[in-house]
């Protein structure tokens, strides 16, 4: 949105600029776009992002009469840097045009706009509200547990907000009084939407409460939060920091593919090695969708907080690919599917405190497996398809906030419709999977993994009825930016 802005006020300034030159083409003096203006103009885009070019904004630039100089541009190159977070093989070319000696005033400025005008739009971010603090922090009312009545004021002087899949996880509200070295925290947990409502009660207490009497203040009292109309999304994560100079935070998003989908790429250690006919590589992307990601008991406690849906194609040696009709163990079936697709829906999830590491969550799954087989005394091949459905329950440790363990274990149910002539195939597992990750720190969505995952046939415990994978794999981030030409000289 920012760069989308700033292309149309570049776009303001040329036509502007191409007015005045022909109104004032005897006068010998020109005006310049000075420092000051660029500094309001990038300052007004980055402010306020939600709204459209206004009156003021266009009166603003049509009181430019000539030429942006190269100074003009190498302080416009900063300000972008700054403001807007260019990734760095965009500033180089930037750069580039501005220190071009060959380059007149009004090739750079048409240059820097064509440069811009092709972004990618991918990398946008989108504003959807603003965290205030309310006074400043000033007199905010001190409750005590055992006399609600009796009320006392204090002044705090910043307020620190973790946000952990929509919900306010943790709070670190600061006393400005240095010598008692005093904070309030919450216990508790609340949506972003739903905590500055006045008959909320999240409740933040003092670290030097004793045993006989805890004081505490209010939530709302102390901040609030204004969202965009239209504009309810989750914030997946994001650190808030409130203070008596910076009162207000603007809460952006990234709502760009890249950001909603997490593709993988990951090889079988297994079948690399010819020890199981399993997918030499495979490709899997999913999503994920918050559809109630408000808690309950006053606690961490989640109901249907979220579900995922993803897909999975997986490359196979040319001799494991194919089953024929006559199975010697149904396993197979999913053992050797090249596409799956599927979806898991959290039915309940739980931690115990913010101060513990895990959380717990009981889920239920559905998937759709495709694998190739030759018919009945024929070489031809077709595709079957097998159902699948399960529940089961997964645990979520964390021992660096990117590094990390997860392990589940399922119930599944599975019903494969025309593979047998006579009647349908049904079958059940059991799957165990653990899956350990890193990532960047600051970037989810550049992660390397392995995953270990076994699945066990309900009916017979002999080797021959049960499977498993050892995958090391890459979270990679999508990039569809197209690649930049060289500026023409």
């Amino acid at each position: 949105m920012k760069k989308i802005i700033l292309i149309t006020l570049i776009s303001i300034i040329s036509i502007s600029k191409g007015i005045a030159q022909d109104k004032n083409e005897e006068k010998d003096e020109k005006s310049t776009l000075t420092k000051e203006t660029i500094n309001e103009i990038v300052n007004q885009i980055s402010s306020n992002l939600e709204t459209k070019l206004d009156k003021k904004n266009v009166e603003v630039l049509n009181q430019q009469k000539n030429e942006i100089t190269k100074k003009n541009s190498e302080t416009l190159l900063l300000m972008l840097e700054e403001k807007m977070g260019l990734d760095k093989e965009t500033l180089e070319t930037l750069e580039d045009v501005v220190e071009d000696p060959d380059n007149k005033p009004d090739e750079t400025i048409e240059k820097i706009f064509k440069i811009l005008s092709e972004l990618n739009t991918l990398d946008k971010k989108e504003f959807i509200g603003t965290f205030t603090f309310i006074k400043k922090g000033k007199d905010v009312k001190v409750y005590e547990e055992n006399d609600p009545n009796n009320q006392t004021a204090i002044n705090i002087k910043s307020v620190n907000i973790e946000i952990k899949d929509g919900v306010i996880y943790d709070i670190n509200a600061i006393v400005d009084n240095d010598s008692e070295n005093e904070f309030f925290y919450n216990k508790s947990t609340t949506s972003i939407f739903s905590f500055n409502k006045k008959k909320n009660t999240i409740k933040l207490y003092s670290n030097q409460n004793d045993d006989k009497n805890e004081k505490y203040i209010l939530l709302v009292d102390l901040v609030g939060f204004n969202h965009e109309n239209g504009k309810r999304y989750v914030i997946e994560s994001d650190n808030i920091s409130l203070s008596q100079e910076n009162e207000n935070y603007k809460v952006s998003i990234d709502n760009n593919l890249k950001s909603v989908i997490d593709l993988r790429f990951y090889s079988d250690f297994l079948g690399l090695i010819d020890e199981a006919s399993n997918g030499i590589v495979s490709f899997e992307g999913s999503s994920t969708f918050y559809l109630n990601p408000f808690s309950f008991f006053n606690g961490f406690n989640y109901m249907l907080k979220k579900m995922k849906t993803k897909i999975r194609y997986s490359r196979f040696d040319n001799d494991d690919r194919t089953l024929p009709v006559e199975l010697d163990d149904e396993l197979d079936l999913i053992q050797k599917s090249f596409l799956n697709f599927g979806g898991e829906l959290d039915l309940f999830e739980t931690r115990f405190g913010k101060k513990f590491p895990y959380k717990l969550l009981f889920k239920a799954k559905g998937a759709l497996d495709v694998t190739e087989i030759t018919k009945k005394d024929t070489d031809d091949k077709i595709n079957t398809t097998t159902l699948g459905i399960g529940i089961g329950s997964e645990i979520q440790i964390e021992r660096f906030h990117n590094f990390g363990l997860h392990a589940s274990f399922y119930f599944n149910r599975y019903q494969n419709n025309n593979i047998l002539e006579n009647r349908v195939l049904n079958f059940d597992t059991f799957t165990i999977n653990s899956e350990a990750y890193f990532y960047t720190p600051g970037n989810k969505n550049d992660a390397i993994f392995i995953r270990l995952q076994y699945e066990q046939g309900r009916r017979s415990l002999d080797a021959s009825s049960n499977f498993f994978n050892v995958q090391f794999g890459y979270k990679a981030e999508l990039n569809f930016k197209p690649k930049k030409e060289k500026t023409p000289e």
